[in-house]
């Protein structure tokens, strides 16, 4: 999605009738009017994205990860709060997920570091159930530990960048949400 397109993208769940479609679907389903959930799923939606811009911008090894992680269980949990603010019902729900999930290799992953954070142990994974999270280095002469590169999936015998990880995920969603769910 390009920025042009992707500043539209924000600018319909941002504005003054959607917010007032929000309220109306706050009271019909019983949710409360409360920070973490004024604006429906996209609050979980900013959310997820302000974990990733302060994991992109933190120089600390420790936070980085940890922003990270909290992003993937924040962007994985998305998937319960749209059919829940959207009233959507359970099949057919699972009708719009099943194919997105199946589609996304990036949505699978962030299932599985989701729920592989979470839960310490995966029974039932979407790819690989013994990934690792690990940080790499570049060596350099000057620098005894080297020069961090970043946070690295390793699963499915493949190494990947979370910081693209966390970008492809958002690409999907984008296109999921703009597709399935915004009119």
């Amino acid at each position: 999605m390009d920025s042009e397109e992707e500043k539209l993208f924000f600018e319909h769940l941002s504005n003054k009738r959607m917010m007032l479609d929000h309220f109306d679907k706050l009271i019909q389903s019983g949710i409360s009017f409360s920070a973490h959930s004024i604006h429906g799923w996209g609050d979980q939606l900013f959310r997820m994205l302000r974990f990733q811009e302060r994991a992109l911008k933190s120089d600390d090894e420790g936070d980085i990860l940890d922003f990270t992680i909290a992003f993937f269980q924040n962007c994985y949990h998305l998937k319960d709060w749209v059919p829940r603010f959207e009233n959507i019902e359970d099949a057919v729900w699972q009708e719009k997920w099943r194919p997105f999930i199946e589609q996304n290799e990036c949505i699978r992953y962030c299932r599985d570091i989701c729920n592989g954070t979470k839960h310490l142990k995966i029974d039932n994974p979407s790819v690989d159930a013994d990934f690792s999270i690990y940080r790499d280095f570049e060596e350099v002469e000057d620098l005894e530990d080297g020069k961090f590169l970043g946070w690295f999936l390793l699963a499915d015998d493949k190494r990947i960048s979370l910081n693209q990880l966390m970008e492809d995920c958002i690409n999907a969603w984008k296109v999921f949400l703009k597709e399935k769910i915004i009119r």
